[in-house]
């Protein structure tokens, strides 16, 4: 029985924290994952079934990607940051900006039941982070985002994966 496997198992037996690590194993980010879903201010976790969990993954990512957004600006404020950092942190705000958008509208079309179509916008969000940090990469620079750009590949990991377990096995290609 796969990681995964264990955790559905645990999670339809309402054994929550064991379903948390499952997952957390099944994807090598035990850290952010129990973090996540123990965080206090997502309390709905604790009793949510596969579609409600895959909201909660899509708003923890949102809510990254706005702490994001503010980091970027305060960033951008900064007398500290040299001119090639400057552009790769414009570009970064600009993909950070546009990956909100896309996950708000993201959970519009799951919860229209339209998984297919969720799965690929929260694949580009989750593009928005390895974007983002080859941003600096190709200019030379060290990212001050690496663990922003981290956080939100793992959570849109997180929250793809989910998006896969509550999709009906017939819409599955």
């Amino acid at each position: 029985m796969s990681e995964l496997d264990a955790a559905v198992v645990a999670f339809k037996a309402k054994d929550l924290d064991t379903a948390g690590i499952k997952v957390s194993e099944s994807l090598d980010t035990p850290l952010i994952c129990q973090r996540s879903f123990n965080d206090p201010k997502v309390p709905v976790s604790h009793s949510a079934n596969l579609e409600g969990l895959a909201l909660v993954a899509m708003e923890l990512a949102l809510e990254n990607v706005s702490s994001s957004v503010a980091t970027i600006e305060m960033l951008l404020d900064s007398t500290s940051v040299g001119s090639f950092a400057l552009g790769a942190l414009r570009d970064c705000l600009e993909l950070y900006s546009d990956a909100a958008w896309t996950i708000v509208n993201s959970v519009g079309v799951f919860l229209s039941g339209n998984y297919d179509v969720t799965r690929m916008w929260m694949s580009s969000v989750m593009e928005t982070a390895s974007t983002c940090q080859q941003g600096f990469t190709e200019r030379g620079e060290v990212s001050p985002l690496t663990q922003e750009n981290y956080n939100l590949f793992q959570l849109c990991g997180i929250a793809l994966c989910i998006i896969h377990l509550a999709t009906p096995t017939q819409l599955l290609n």
